[in-house]
Protein backbone atom coordinates (compact mmCIF):
# COMPACT_ATOMS: atom_id res chain seq x y z
CA UNK A 1 0.00 0.00 0.00
CA UNK A 2 1.27 3.49 -0.79
CA UNK A 3 1.66 5.47 2.30
CA UNK A 4 0.97 9.35 2.61
CA UNK A 5 4.93 10.04 2.82
CA UNK A 6 5.28 8.28 -0.67
CA UNK A 7 1.94 10.95 -1.99
CA UNK A 8 3.87 14.03 -0.34
CA UNK A 9 7.20 13.09 -1.88
CA UNK A 10 6.00 12.63 -5.47
CA UNK A 11 4.22 15.81 -5.12
CA UNK A 12 7.28 17.88 -3.75
CA UNK A 13 9.19 15.66 -6.86
CA UNK A 14 6.79 17.21 -9.28
CA UNK A 15 6.97 20.32 -8.15
CA UNK A 16 10.58 20.37 -8.08
CA UNK A 17 10.81 19.17 -11.96
CA UNK A 18 8.55 22.33 -12.82
CA UNK A 19 10.37 24.43 -11.07
CA UNK A 20 13.50 23.16 -12.54
CA UNK A 21 11.62 23.55 -16.28
CA UNK A 22 10.44 26.96 -15.43
CA UNK A 23 13.63 28.57 -14.17
CA UNK A 24 16.42 27.14 -16.37
CA UNK A 25 18.81 28.98 -18.38
CA UNK A 26 18.06 27.86 -21.87
CA UNK A 27 14.16 27.98 -21.50
CA UNK A 28 13.88 31.34 -23.63
CA UNK A 29 15.84 29.72 -26.52
CA UNK A 30 17.17 31.23 -29.49
CA UNK A 31 15.88 30.11 -32.86
CA UNK A 32 19.34 29.92 -33.74
CA UNK A 33 19.82 26.88 -30.66
CA UNK A 34 16.29 25.35 -32.19
CA UNK A 35 16.98 24.64 -36.03
CA UNK A 36 17.99 21.38 -37.24
CA UNK A 37 16.61 19.33 -34.36
CA UNK A 38 13.93 16.99 -35.34
CA UNK A 39 10.67 16.87 -33.27
CA UNK A 40 10.25 14.60 -30.59
CA UNK A 41 7.04 13.00 -31.35
CA UNK A 42 6.00 10.12 -33.86
CA UNK A 43 4.94 11.62 -37.00
CA UNK A 44 1.98 9.39 -37.11
CA UNK A 45 0.97 9.67 -33.55
CA UNK A 46 1.40 13.54 -33.88
CA UNK A 47 -1.20 13.63 -37.17
CA UNK A 48 -3.76 11.25 -36.20
CA UNK A 49 -4.12 13.03 -32.66
CA UNK A 50 -4.34 16.22 -34.27
CA UNK A 51 -6.94 14.87 -36.81
CA UNK A 52 -8.72 13.31 -34.23
CA UNK A 53 -9.11 16.76 -32.56
CA UNK A 54 -10.76 18.16 -34.80
CA UNK A 55 -14.54 16.71 -33.91
CA UNK A 56 -14.07 18.09 -30.24
CA UNK A 57 -15.96 20.88 -29.09
CA UNK A 58 -16.44 23.39 -26.84
CA UNK A 59 -20.56 24.45 -25.33
CA UNK A 60 -21.14 23.02 -29.07
CA UNK A 61 -18.14 24.95 -31.19
CA UNK A 62 -15.69 23.25 -32.82
CA UNK A 63 -12.11 24.34 -30.73
CA UNK A 64 -9.99 23.29 -33.12
CA UNK A 65 -7.13 22.61 -30.51
CA UNK A 66 -5.97 19.09 -29.55
CA UNK A 67 -5.08 17.73 -26.09
CA UNK A 68 -1.40 19.36 -26.08
CA UNK A 69 -2.23 22.89 -27.53
CA UNK A 70 -4.91 22.83 -24.85
CA UNK A 71 -3.07 22.32 -22.39
CA UNK A 72 0.20 24.55 -23.33
CA UNK A 73 -2.51 27.78 -23.94
CA UNK A 74 -4.45 26.98 -20.33
CA UNK A 75 -0.75 26.79 -18.58
CA UNK A 76 -0.26 30.15 -20.44
CA UNK A 77 -3.02 32.09 -19.43
CA UNK A 78 -2.90 30.91 -15.78
CA UNK A 79 1.10 31.65 -15.66
CA UNK A 80 0.59 35.53 -17.39
CA UNK A 81 -2.59 36.75 -16.58
CA UNK A 82 -3.51 38.39 -20.15
CA UNK A 83 -5.58 41.21 -19.91
CA UNK A 84 -5.63 41.50 -23.31
CA UNK A 85 -5.65 38.19 -25.83
CA UNK A 86 -6.44 38.39 -30.19
CA UNK A 87 -6.96 35.63 -31.60
CA UNK A 88 -6.83 36.17 -35.06
CA UNK A 89 -8.94 33.46 -37.15
CA UNK A 90 -12.01 32.79 -35.64
CA UNK A 91 -13.98 29.87 -37.49
CA UNK A 92 -16.89 29.13 -34.93
CA UNK A 93 -15.56 30.93 -32.06
CA UNK A 94 -14.92 27.93 -30.31
CA UNK A 95 -11.55 28.99 -28.57
CA UNK A 96 -12.39 32.10 -27.64
CA UNK A 97 -15.16 30.86 -25.89
CA UNK A 98 -12.49 28.43 -24.33
CA UNK A 99 -10.28 31.35 -23.83
CA UNK A 100 -13.04 33.41 -22.03
CA UNK A 101 -14.51 30.65 -19.89
CA UNK A 102 -10.52 30.12 -18.54
CA UNK A 103 -9.87 33.78 -18.02
CA UNK A 104 -13.18 33.47 -15.78
CA UNK A 105 -11.86 30.46 -13.99
CA UNK A 106 -8.78 32.12 -12.88
CA UNK A 107 -9.82 35.53 -12.12
CA UNK A 108 -8.45 37.49 -14.33
CA UNK A 109 -10.22 40.11 -15.70
CA UNK A 110 -9.27 39.89 -19.09
CA UNK A 111 -10.90 40.75 -22.71
CA UNK A 112 -10.71 38.69 -25.95
CA UNK A 113 -10.84 39.97 -29.58
CA UNK A 114 -11.96 37.43 -32.08
CA UNK A 115 -11.21 38.32 -36.20
CA UNK A 116 -12.08 36.49 -39.04
CA UNK A 117 -12.87 37.35 -42.35
CA UNK A 118 -15.98 35.44 -42.56
CA UNK A 119 -18.14 35.89 -39.71
CA UNK A 120 -20.91 33.43 -41.21
CA UNK A 121 -19.62 30.61 -39.04
CA UNK A 122 -19.56 32.30 -35.58
CA UNK A 123 -21.92 30.53 -33.00
CA UNK A 124 -24.36 33.03 -31.60
CA UNK A 125 -22.82 32.08 -28.41
CA UNK A 126 -19.36 33.73 -28.92
CA UNK A 127 -21.09 37.15 -29.95
CA UNK A 128 -22.83 37.26 -27.04
CA UNK A 129 -20.09 36.61 -24.23
CA UNK A 130 -19.34 39.05 -22.42
CA UNK A 131 -15.78 39.25 -22.61
CA UNK A 132 -15.44 38.56 -26.36
CA UNK A 133 -15.51 41.01 -29.08
CA UNK A 134 -16.37 39.15 -32.44
CA UNK A 135 -15.22 41.17 -35.29
CA UNK A 136 -15.34 40.74 -38.87
CA UNK A 137 -11.80 41.83 -40.60
CA UNK A 138 -9.41 41.38 -42.91
CA UNK A 139 -6.14 40.19 -41.83
CA UNK A 140 -3.92 41.06 -44.52
CA UNK A 141 -4.90 44.84 -43.60
CA UNK A 142 -4.59 44.27 -39.93
CA UNK A 143 -3.88 48.20 -39.52
CA UNK A 144 -7.22 48.41 -40.70
CA UNK A 145 -8.49 46.47 -37.74
CA UNK A 146 -6.23 47.28 -34.91
CA UNK A 147 -4.91 50.98 -35.23
CA UNK A 148 -1.85 51.93 -32.77
CA UNK A 149 -4.60 54.39 -30.99
CA UNK A 150 -6.76 51.28 -30.42
CA UNK A 151 -3.61 49.30 -29.38
CA UNK A 152 -2.51 51.79 -26.57
CA UNK A 153 -5.73 51.27 -24.64
CA UNK A 154 -4.99 47.85 -24.45
CA UNK A 155 -4.28 46.35 -21.04
CA UNK A 156 -0.92 43.97 -20.88
CA UNK A 157 0.66 41.27 -20.95
CA UNK A 158 -0.97 40.89 -24.33
CA UNK A 159 -1.14 37.06 -25.98
CA UNK A 160 -1.36 37.66 -30.10
CA UNK A 161 -2.50 34.21 -31.59
CA UNK A 162 -2.16 33.86 -35.10
CA UNK A 163 -4.74 31.14 -36.55
CA UNK A 164 -5.47 32.50 -39.30
CA UNK A 165 -2.72 31.63 -41.61
CA UNK A 166 -2.41 34.98 -43.87
CA UNK A 167 0.15 37.46 -43.77
CA UNK A 168 2.46 35.83 -40.66
CA UNK A 169 5.42 38.30 -41.30
CA UNK A 170 2.69 41.50 -41.26
CA UNK A 171 1.03 39.97 -38.18
CA UNK A 172 4.27 39.86 -35.82
CA UNK A 173 6.21 42.68 -37.29
CA UNK A 174 3.11 45.26 -36.70
CA UNK A 175 2.11 43.54 -33.09
CA UNK A 176 5.62 43.12 -32.42
CA UNK A 177 6.39 46.96 -32.13
CA UNK A 178 3.53 47.50 -29.86
CA UNK A 179 4.40 44.61 -27.69
CA UNK A 180 5.90 45.21 -24.50
CA UNK A 181 8.55 42.65 -22.29
CA UNK A 182 6.44 39.52 -20.85
CA UNK A 183 3.82 39.61 -24.38
CA UNK A 184 3.22 36.49 -26.19
CA UNK A 185 2.67 35.24 -29.80
CA UNK A 186 1.32 32.01 -29.81
CA UNK A 187 1.74 30.84 -33.90
CA UNK A 188 -0.06 27.82 -34.16
CA UNK A 189 -0.20 25.54 -36.84
CA UNK A 190 2.91 25.73 -37.77
CA UNK A 191 4.13 21.69 -38.00
CA UNK A 192 3.30 20.76 -41.73
CA UNK A 193 3.53 17.07 -40.74
CA UNK A 194 0.62 17.69 -37.53
CA UNK A 195 -1.82 18.88 -40.01
CA UNK A 196 -1.44 16.87 -42.99
CA UNK A 197 -4.40 15.31 -44.61
CA UNK A 198 -6.66 18.41 -42.56
CA UNK A 199 -9.57 19.96 -43.93
CA UNK A 200 -8.72 21.85 -47.46
CA UNK A 201 -11.31 24.19 -45.98
CA UNK A 202 -9.07 25.01 -43.02
CA UNK A 203 -6.35 26.33 -45.51
CA UNK A 204 -3.71 24.73 -42.24
CA UNK A 205 -2.05 22.17 -44.81
CA UNK A 206 -0.69 24.75 -47.50
CA UNK A 207 0.41 27.71 -44.89
CA UNK A 208 1.89 25.43 -41.63
CA UNK A 209 5.37 25.31 -43.54
CA UNK A 210 5.62 28.78 -45.16
CA UNK A 211 4.50 29.61 -41.49
CA UNK A 212 7.46 27.95 -39.77
CA UNK A 213 9.57 29.68 -42.30
CA UNK A 214 8.46 33.12 -41.30
CA UNK A 215 8.71 33.30 -37.74
CA UNK A 216 11.92 31.71 -37.95
CA UNK A 217 12.97 33.92 -40.40
CA UNK A 218 11.71 37.12 -37.97
CA UNK A 219 13.15 35.29 -34.90
CA UNK A 220 16.52 35.71 -36.78
CA UNK A 221 16.36 39.32 -37.51
CA UNK A 222 14.87 39.90 -33.81
CA UNK A 223 16.74 37.31 -31.62
CA UNK A 224 17.77 40.11 -29.13
CA UNK A 225 13.63 40.57 -28.51
CA UNK A 226 12.14 37.71 -29.28
CA UNK A 227 13.06 33.66 -28.18
CA UNK A 228 11.30 30.97 -28.33
CA UNK A 229 9.45 29.76 -25.05
CA UNK A 230 10.25 26.21 -24.36
CA UNK A 231 8.40 25.72 -21.76
CA UNK A 232 5.30 25.65 -23.27
CA UNK A 233 6.91 24.87 -26.95
CA UNK A 234 8.72 22.26 -25.64
CA UNK A 235 5.95 21.38 -22.94
CA UNK A 236 5.74 17.95 -24.82
CA UNK A 237 9.05 17.47 -25.30
CA UNK A 238 10.98 19.08 -28.27
CA UNK A 239 8.00 20.81 -31.04
CA UNK A 240 5.99 17.99 -29.64
CA UNK A 241 2.60 19.58 -31.08
CA UNK A 242 1.47 21.19 -33.76
CA UNK A 243 2.08 24.54 -33.10
CA UNK A 244 6.54 24.25 -33.44
CA UNK A 245 8.51 26.93 -32.03
CA UNK A 246 5.19 29.10 -31.71
CA UNK A 247 5.03 30.06 -28.35
CA UNK A 248 7.31 33.67 -28.60
CA UNK A 249 8.16 35.59 -25.62
CA UNK A 250 9.16 39.15 -25.95
CA UNK A 251 11.74 40.62 -24.01
CA UNK A 252 15.12 42.19 -23.60
CA UNK A 253 17.99 39.47 -24.04
CA UNK A 254 20.69 41.41 -25.37
CA UNK A 255 21.93 41.68 -21.39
Amino acid sequence: MIGKEDYTALKKDLLSQDHTRRNCNSRFASIHDRLGRNPSVDMKVDRDMFLKSLTFNWKGCPLLKDCREMTMMQALIADIKPRTIIELGSFTGGSAIWMADLLVMHNIPGHIYSVDINTLTVNDIAKDYVNITMIKGDCEKIQDIFSYNMLETLPHPWIIIDDCHVNTRGIMKYFGSQMKNGDYFVIEKTSKRSVKDSPPQLAIDFCASKKLKTIHKFLKKNDEIFRVDSYYSDMFEFNGSPTWDGYIRKCDFSK
